[in-house]
């Protein structure tokens, strides 16, 4: 019994790793797909007393943080990149051209050097024709405060009350900006995606992804354990948001190194 437990406890812990990383990637990808929507159709700059508490909440946020810092990544084409290298960069207006060009929605009228640097100024918490690691923490936000349970996740929750605090309610990217985001990445247009198909739309961003953490972002999104697409293994607008509306942290055991 006693080599039983930890065998069961590791194999729980390389399930809530897998859903993580897949989860991570998923929701950065979304996030980039936001930060461009924002940039370039605008969005309300804060105060500079509320960009300070912004990025404070997010920074206490690890969840929230390697989210953005993945969506970060991806926009600067950087997604391999060191943490500390992608946090001292910036992304500046030759970038963003590439970013928008990739996730198809840099139209050849709207591609001037003029016009993404208006993409930039709009969104820098600043004014500034550049954005930095800071900037982008402060314009897409803290996550809302957490979400109570439904009688399933609580049952589930029972002795993992620590894992338990990674899940919670993501409100930030609105109704408008995850159609975008959808429609960005189902490029045939047929409202569902398979997990082949989110792959390519993944990496088309910048995103390094398996076969396998495709097929983990289908199961999260459609809550079941098919991943074929007869068998219902897709996944649409619905579903994608139903992603978004969680949050996740890696189990709090890390570092260890759970893959052998």
């Amino acid at each position: 019994l006693s080599g039983e437990l930890p065998k069961q406890r590791m194999a729980h812990m390389q399930r809530r790793l897998s859903e993580w990383r897949a989860a991570r990637k998923l929701k950065g990808s979304v996030h980039a797909c936001a930060a461009m929507h924002r940039m370039l159709h605008g969005i309300a700059r804060p105060t500079p007393t509320e960009a300070v508490e912004r990025l404070c909440q997010v920074k206490e946020d690890r969840g929230r943080e390697a989210e953005l810092r993945e969506a970060f990544k991806l926009l600067l084409g950087k997604e391999e990149a060191e943490d500390a290298v992608v946090e001292s960069e910036s992304l500046s207006p030759r970038g963003l051209q590439r970013a928008l060009s990739a996730a198809g929605l840099l139209h050849p009228s709207g591609s001037s050097d003029g016009t993404v640097r208006a993409c930039l100024r709009r969104f820098s918490a600043w004014g500034a024709e550049e954005v930095t690691w800071d900037d982008f923490r402060i314009v897409m936000g803290p996550a809302p405060p957490r979400a109570e349970a439904t009688p399933e996740e609580q049952r589930e929750s029972r002795g993992r009350e620590r894992e338990d605090a990674c899940e919670k309610e993501d409100e930030t990217t609105t109704a408008e900006e995850a159609r975008a985001c959808f429609a960005c990445l189902d490029r045939d247009k047929r409202g569902k995606l398979s997990a082949g198909e989110l792959r390519e739309a993944l990496e088309a961003l910048g995103e390094n992804v398996t076969t396998d953490e495709a097929e983990e972002m289908v199961r999260l999104g459609s809550g079941s354990a098919a991943v074929s697409e007869e068998a219902g293994g897709v996944l649409d607008e619905a579903s994608l948001a139903a992603v978004m509306q969680r949050r996740f942290l890696p189990p709090l055991d890390e570092p260890l190194n759970l893959q052998g």
